[in-house]
């Protein structure tokens, strides 16, 4: 087992060799594994320790032998045992033996010095390493004189001793405990206040080794838990006047875990903090504190079948004064006409109390007390020691001073003797508070707030209302130094304390921690802060040029990305606020003008490059560099040069109904194309060049072409088809009616046209569109085609003879907008609310050939009104969400012919997700008059799209408010005084400054999740 020699103690060496291989053995695992467990050596430390003391025993053990428990952990591996099965349970332990476990223990090897430590230990003698090894490390101890005596049994402070330093315990600097060893008492003090034994011990009685087993086995146990299948709260309690502690006999994933405190049935708010282990929490009390009541906390958010027992209770006290004495150590106090002496009023958990300064009474005769509480806790009485009746003498008057708790009458007396004007002596700096929860100073203008509490020469606060012989000044200094660090001293919570504010006048670019030292007369204390970086742009990128860049281009674009010194990307806007100090520099070449950064619009934080006017086949140069004392980057884009812009072609991007019916519009779009595929709008520049467009009709009655009623608009000026090129007949093959679209005109092209048919006249039209370009030289001048010919038609048909088919749009996003609490009444009607949707009917014929047709819808029903609900107007039909889920929308419609009508069906699906703004749009620059209760989303032609696909502009954005939560800021005024309402939108003033007249200034819109628009007010 653990020792070699038996109850009968036999001459040392005729057991020595057998010990020495044993001893060995008690700390090898079972089999052939040669590893232990790091906790076993804690475990066999406890168990030399613990073993000494039946009390310690669970009750658990005393079901088990001392032999059972001894080949319990034999079975466990955790102890070899003997070859031949002897336990020798019953053996003492003698100093050699305890030195070779001593090292066993620790886990160190060996020392065998020439020269001998102890005169009666010499190198022949097979414990002599092992004594030499623990006497080095300190774990035993010589007998005096030289010697070491290895052949006494060992003491139970000998064996406490190690213990302690085994287990990581700190001695008790100059402990003494009774009946033990002068040497002993500070080891026996930290196992005592560790909990490793029980007092009143004969410490110095001989160790035995059975009993190690006894209390080794519980230990073994509490090291190695077997982990419960379920969890339970195994107990809660008060541990201060506004937090409770509670825990688990199981770890639990605190992202889903819940403990929830009650007083009888009543929910108590609390913040919850878990231990590291996530066995344990801290709730404190958000806005009440522990009365005399009987309290419960209930565990939840995990599965019903992960939890055994969800609730612990205990009984809560009222909270009262246990203690109550004066905080300082002198007898004396200031001769001052605001002297203060502070109190420590102590509740029954250890904690200043909670109670007021009205809780507690003060009797001093003829010196205006007050009696107030001060940031800390203390409380304080204050006194004018200055103009008493008669008036004291300093150095001579006594003051006694009384306080006592109103509800028990706990008292606290003291006289002082009345000393001379105060001067600082001392200075203590509170904990540091950051603003909003923040840990660092990041943006400008954050500040971060910490108490300055000045001591008097007696050791009493000096406050900020106090006449001093020498007036409180303050100094400061900074390591390292902060550029941008600003240093106020004050007292600017109005407590008359001083308070030391720091705060930022710029936006650093590295995140540091300084350290504040803060001067008061002889006095001066520090505290460390921190600095952090956000949003400072510390490294910059180019992305590749996306496109072609030709020679003449203007309005082009190169984005810049930027990073902070935590590698996070700026957004554009935080992109624009590192311009503002020029951080951020940025250069073109090859360009007519200066390159920037784009400070509003779509492409804000993008880099504007000038006019191009370098040639082709060249290089633009684009370059973006920071220069800082911190930051240092450099990046450098090369752009090759393409030929000029042409026109090349013209292409139909957009194509419209194959048919219409009872006159109804369709909208597409022609667009002029240069060579690099990129739109070509309007420019004087090429002249050269033009589009021809030709309108045909194919309404043809026994072999007549007539006109079809069609008419396009929308191309700068009206085709109608009734007039031919001949200027006399119907626009027809061979006869079409012509227009020409100039190079100035092509932009009004690219924007997009219409078909109109006419009602109850029948036929197809086409209109055909050719770019051309001038024949060099020619007189006059003429135009030849250069690229192919494109074409859009629509037929005007007879709903009597062509067969339609008719059907609705299912509506796949809907937000639950009436449940929701967010509307007022009238929004919330569906042919009223924006937040409706409109029923889409879908027209086409047998072949699949999609039709224009009017609005028809006669009347909407639903399915489920808890889900949605549905009107009609105008013949359109709206659905407007109630509650989440699916629904279905039954409309009916009118059909082309003989007011038939059909009857169709749609699904719709109500959400309940919250409104999250998807875009937000304006005009980048408006030349505006701006008035004074004018609304400034009018000038920024603002509009706001959600996720659900619903715009809000002009009056609506306001409107719903509730939803898009869209604020404003101006920003870059110039030449006027402008104040625009941040909720409203609405200017509130607006003056015109400048002697010119002139005026510019900057409007933001902003969604709460930041995404934004900006608008360049100018005339």
């Amino acid at each position: 087992m653990l020792f070699s020699r038996k109850g009968v103690k036999t001459p040392m060496r005729d057991s020595s060799y057998n010990f020495h291989t044993q001893t060995q053995q008690i700390f090898s695992r079972g089999g052939e594994k040669k590893v232990m467990k790091k906790s076993l050596s804690i475990l066999l430390s406890f168990a030399l320790v613990f073993g000494l003391f039946a009390s310690m025993a669970s009750a658990a053990d005393t079901e088990l032998t001392t032999a059972q428990k001894y080949q319990a952990l034999v079975d466990k591996g955790v102890l070899k045992g003997n070859p031949d099965g002897d336990a020798r349970l019953g053996n003492t332990l003698n100093r050699a033996e305890y030195a070779t476990i001593a090292i066993a223990i620790a886990g160190l090897a060996e020392e065998k010095p020439a020269t001998a430590t102890f005169s009666d230990v010499n190198s022949k003698q097979w414990w002599y390493g092992a004594i030499e090894a623990a006497a080095k490390a300190g774990l035993v101890d010589g007998v005096g004189g030289g010697k070491f005596d290895p052949r006494s049994d060992v003491t139970i402070e000998q064996v406490i001793k190690v213990a302690v330093q085994a287990a990581g315990a700190t001695p008790v600097e100059g402990a003494e405990v009774e009946g033990a060893s002068a040497w002993a008492g500070p080891y026996i003090q930290a196992a005592l206040d560790a909990g490793l034994i029980a007092a009143g011990l004969d410490y110095k009685a001989s160790a035995t080794r059975g009993q190690t087993i006894d209390v080794g086995y519980a230990v073994y146990e509490k090291l190695n838990p077997v982990e419960p299948a379920k969890v339970s709260v195994t107990s809660a309690k008060a541990t201060g006047v506004a937090k409770v502690e509670v825990v688990l006999d199981k770890a639990v994933d605190a992202e889903k875990a819940k403990l929830t405190l009650k007083r009888g049935t009543a929910t108590v708010a609390t913040e919850t903090k878990w231990a590291d282990d996530k066995k344990s929490a801290t709730l404190t009390l958000s806005s009440t504190k522990i009365t005399e009541a009987d309290y419960s906390v209930t565990l939840s958010g995990l599965e019903a079948d992960q939890v055994e027992n969800a609730t612990a209770s205990f009984k809560g006290e009222k909270e009262t004064v246990t203690k109550l004495e004066f905080a300082t150590t002198s007898d004396e106090i200031a001769h001052s006409n605001a002297t203060r002496i502070r109190l420590r009023a102590e509740n029954q958990y250890g904690e200043l109390a909670s109670f007021n300064a009205a809780s507690y009474t003060v009797n001093v005769t003829n010196y205006a007390e007050q009696l107030t509480k001060d940031s800390d806790g203390y409380l304080v009485v204050k006194l004018n020691t200055t103009t008493a009746t008669p008036a004291p003498t300093p150095g001579l008057t006594m003051i006694p001073i009384y306080v006592y708790f109103n509800d028990t009458h706990l008292t606290a007396s003291k006289t002082f003797k009345l000393g001379f004007a105060p001067f600082v002596t001392k200075m203590e700096l509170g904990e540091l508070k950051y603003q909003n929860g923040k840990t660092a100073l990041v943006n400008t203008g954050d500040a971060a707030v910490a108490t300055v509490k000045l001591f008097d020469q007696y050791g009493n606060p000096i406050s900020n209302d106090q006449t001093l012989a020498t007036p409180v000044t303050f100094n400061n200094n900074i390591v390292p130094y902060a550029q941008y660090a600003k240093v106020e001293t004050g007292d600017f919570n109005n407590d008359n304390e001083y308070d030391v504010r720091l705060s930022l006048t710029d936006k650093e670019d590295k995140a540091s921690t300084h350290t504040l030292t803060l001067y008061s007369g002889s006095a001066n204390a520090k505290l460390n802060f921190d600095i952090g970086t956000s949003k400072v742009a510390t490294k910059l990128e180019l992305e590749p040029y996306d496109g072609t860049l030709a020679s003449g281009d203007s309005g082009k674009f190169v984005t810049l990305n930027a990073y902070d010194a935590n590698g996070d990307k700026l957004t554009a806007q935080e992109i624009v606020d590192n311009t503002k100090n020029d951080r951020i520099k940025v250069t073109v070449s090859g360009v007519t003008g200066t390159a920037s950064i784009v400070k509003i619009g779509p492409n804000k934080g993008k880099i504007a490059l000038p006019t191009i006017n370098a040639p082709a086949k060249s290089v633009v140069f684009v370059t973006a560099s920071i220069l800082s004392p911190n930051a240092n980057d450099f990046k450098t884009l090369q752009i090759p040069v393409a030929d000029a812009r042409i026109p090349a072609r013209v292409d139909v991007t957009k194509r419209p109904h194959a048919k219409t019916v009872l006159g109804t519009s369709s909208d597409f779009t022609i667009k002029v194309k240069d060579q690099y595929g990129d739109d070509f709008g309007s420019t004087a520049a090429a002249t050269p060049y033009q589009v021809k467009l030709e309108f045909v009709n194919h309404y043809v009655v026994n072999s007549v072409v007539y006109d079809s009623g069609i008419q396009v608009t929308g191309i700068g000026a009206a085709i109608t088809g009734a007039v031919g090129k001949d200027g006399t007949n119907e626009a027809k093959p061979g006869n079409a009616q012509e227009v020409i679209v100039p190079s100035t005109a092509f932009g009004t092209l690219n924007d997009g046209a219409t078909f109109t048919a006419t009602n109850s006249v029948f036929g197809e039209g086409t209109l055909k569109a050719t770019l051309e370009q001038e024949v060099a030289g020619s007189s006059p001048v003429t135009y030849r085609a250069i690229a192919p010919t494109v074409a859009v038609s629509i037929e005007s048909i007879d709903p009597t003879k062509v067969p339609l088919n008719y059907s609705l749009e299912n509506i796949s996003s809907l937000y639950a907008a009436i449940d929701s609490g967010l509307l007022t009444t009238p929004q919330k009607v569906a042919t009223a609310g924006v937040v409706a949707k409109t029923l889409s009917l879908v027209v086409k014929d047998n072949a699949g050939n999609s039709v224009a047709y009017p609005d028809s819808i006669a009347s909407v029903t639903v399915e489920n009104p808890n889900v949605a609900n549905v009107g009609t107007a105008g013949s359109k039909g709206y659905v407007i969400g109630n509650k989440a889920g699916e629904t279905t929308v039954t409309a009916v419609v009118y059909k082309a012919v003989n007011n038939e009508q059909a009857v169709l069906t749609a699904k719709v699906t109500v959400k309940n997700d919250l409104v999250v703004i998807d875009s937000v749009s304006a005009k980048g620059s408006n030349d505006a008059a701006v008035t004074a209760g004018s609304y400034i989303y009018t000038n920024m032609d603002l509009k706001v799209k959600d996720q659900y696909g619903v715009e809000y502009a002009g009056v609506n954005i306001n409107a719903y408010d509730a939803l898009t939560g869209i604020r404003y800021s101006v920003s870059e005024v110039t030449g006027a005084n402008v104040s625009i309402n941040a909720l409203t939108g609405q200017v509130n003033t607006f003056t015109v400054t400048s002697g010119d007249g002139k005026y510019e200034f900057i409007v933001t819109a902003t969604a709460p999740n930041g995404k934004s628009a900006s608008t360049l007010i100018h005339n």
